[in-house]
């Protein structure tokens, strides 16, 4: 099994390399039942990202894992909470800084 916190940790500092702003992650949770890899929630001016378990077994490549939680992530930049194109922009210079393919 991957280890979540870690690879929370690596994507935070990736992110942050990068020079991007992310908004105020108040956590990460592992999904159990969920219908999707990730999202991403807004309440009170502060993110919830949800991880789906199945990213976390060891025959899922961990770049997986790392592209969904930066995808999440960057969902909590400013103007960030749809695909739009600033989401893009920021998607774009995270898979070329670090060869993922976030979509």
């Amino acid at each position: 099994m991957h280890d979540f916190n870690n690879a929370i940790k690596e994507c935070l500092e990736e992110v942050k390399e990068t020079g991007v702003e992310v908004g105020k992650i108040s956590k990460f949770l592992i999904n159990t039942r969920a219908k999707r890899w990730g999202i991403c929630k807004r309440e009170n001016g502060e993110f919830e990202i949800e991880i789906s378990d199945a990213l976390l077994d060891d025959s899922t490549p961990i770049i997986s894992l790392k592209s969904t939680i930066i995808h999440e992530i960057l969902h909590t930049c400013q103007g960030c909470q749809n695909h739009g194109s600033k989401w893009k922009s920021l998607a774009n210079k995270m898979n070329s800084k670090y060869g993922y393919n976030i979509k």
